[in-house]
């Protein structure tokens, strides 16, 4: 049994350590969250300030880019839970040397940089280039939705937004006849002349409406009140209103390329971010990509046939065993039997309805050879024969086998035991990465609202992942001198 307890004396003055530092241990991520931040380019933050100006002077960016980078590595995204932080918790306390910073500084910052915070990233993949980090000898990409600040509920179809417009203007027009009622011809703070008129006003403001009508995606499409740039997407939890984020990892987990697009679908992204990832790589001064794997999200014939430097793994198949979809491949055709690069097609009916076209002038010989699969020299000859016997002779239609299709090309790239062990690595890369976005940096939601601002959020959390990342593999190599190795290679322009 314990002898006593140490008495709680909460009323007791204590003497804190004069300098801060002390309030956190040497090892704490948050000094190389702020030795990092001192190191990068700020030229675009500090550009929009006019120094030696009258007013209020502004915080230091190098602290406010160090304090959204430190916030968003651990999973902090609102600007009033960053001001709490602030206020109870010592590490960031030091990033903003004591100062409590008010949530409304912070969202406006972020707000007036969007553009510079963005950019951000690619600084960031050059300090991981710099520590030796970022292998590209294998780069996954792929996608996952993520949940757009906005409801299903707010979804509206064009019929919709309509009637809401003429809500909206019956209403305007019944208080403009209360206040013609009420005032008479002037109210003293009278609008421009033009608009004096209520049916004026009325039609300018319907011009202005048209100008920005919602534009139609073909059916019935609805579109967010909320956020506008959302879309409904299918998870594998169901159906989220949201984005479609497209990543890009390294062999060793670091995020070499993020954006965000409203497509649910993921095979138009496959070229744009192989597109990213190079020319961020290259910014960064890293090596080559030596090869890309993706998942079968990304399967057509377009991007199977995309003419990229580095090598290109597309998985064949969404669902089984990749070992057991390349066993049970078909045997490659060598195309020697002309037979069998033809089918016969018998639709005597649609021939004459096209070349009844072709005689009345209605379609050009090319246009009839095209919809007919045939040679034009049949088509003059099918022609004469109509024009003079009023019917068409009999023949056989043939049509050339399509070519191998993106499944069967990739099947036999994948045959190769070295491609199908690098395309497995896929997995273990880019997912890995993507649950920790989700888990631990908590991006199962942006806060933002428009493609434009989520995009920022999305590549801030990448580059606050990186950080974070790299931060944590000092302590593998703790007699490398690894934080002075860094700095000293960083050579921004």
């Amino acid at each position: 049994m314990a002898r006593g307890f140490i008495p709680i004396r909460r009323d007791q003055s204590v003497l804190l350590p004069e300098n801060m530092n002390d309030w956190v241990s040497k090892n704490h991520p948050v000094r190389f969250f702020i030795d990092v931040v001192d190191e990068l380019d700020l030229t675009d933050f500090y550009g929009s300030y006019r120094t030696g100006a009258q007013g209020r002077a502004a915080y230091d960016p190098k602290m406010m880019v160090a304090l959204l980078l430190y916030a968003y590595a651990n999973g902090i995204r609102s600007s009033r839970e960053i001001e709490r932080q602030i206020e109870d918790h010592a590490a960031f306390r030091i990033i903003t040397s004591g100062d409590l910073i008010d949530h409304a500084t912070i969202c406006r910052f972020r707000q007036t940089h969007q553009q510079a915070l963005e950019d951000l990233f690619v600084q960031v993949v050059g300090v991981c280039v710099a520590a030796g980090m970022v292998r590209t000898t294998v780069v996954a990409i792929d996608g996952t939705k993520i949940a757009a600040n906005a409801s299903q509920a707010a979804n509206a179809s064009d019929d919709q937004l309509k009637k809401l417009a003429a809500k909206i203007f019956a209403e305007a027009e019944a208080i403009d006849q209360q206040e013609d009622g009420t005032f008479g011809d002037r109210r003293g703070d009278e609008i421009p002349e033009d608009l004096v008129d209520r049916a004026a006003r009325i039609d300018f403001l319907r011009e202005e409406l048209a100008k920005r009508k919602v534009p139609k995606r073909g059916g019935d499409k609805k579109i967010n009140k909320t956020d506008p740039d959302s879309r409904v997407m299918k998870t594998p939890d169901g159906y989220v209103q949201g984005y479609n984020a497209q990543l890009a990892v390294s062999g060793d987990h670091f995020i070499v390329a993020a954006d965000l697009t409203e497509e649910a679908n993921d095979v138009n992204q496959l070229e744009p971010m192989i597109e990213q990832t190079q020319d961020n790589l290259e910014a960064a001064g890293a090596a080559e990509i030596r090869t890309v794997v993706a998942d079968a999200g990304y399967l057509s014939a377009d991007n199977v046939a995309l003419d990229v430097s580095a090598g290109l793994l597309i998985s064949p198949t969404t669902r089984g065993d990749l070992d057991d979809a390349i066993k049970s491949r078909p045997e490659t055709n060598d195309h020697a039997d002309k037979t069998a690069l033809r089918r016969v097609r018998h639709d005597d009916h649609h021939r004459r309805l096209i070349m009844d076209a072709y005689v009345a002038k209605q379609v050009t010989a090319r246009e009839a050879a095209s919809a007919l699969h045939a040679p034009i020299a049949s088509v003059y000859f099918w022609a004469a024969h109509l024009r003079k016997h009023g019917h068409l002779p009999r023949v056989k239609i043939y049509l050339p086998l399509p070519g191998p299709s993106a499944s069967a090309i990739m099947l036999e790239r994948l045959a190769d035991p070295e491609s199908r062990a690098t395309y497995k690595l896929r997995a273990q890369t880019v997912e890995a990465v993507i649950g920790h976005l989700k888990e631990h940096r908590r991006l199962r939601q942006f806060l933002h609202r428009g493609r434009s601002a989520c995009r920022v959020e999305l590549r801030l959390t990448a580059a606050a992942q990186n950080l974070r990342r790299l931060g944590a593999s000092r302590n593998s190599n703790p007699d490398k001198g690894w934080l002075p190795y860094l700095l000293a290679n960083l050579h921004w322009a």
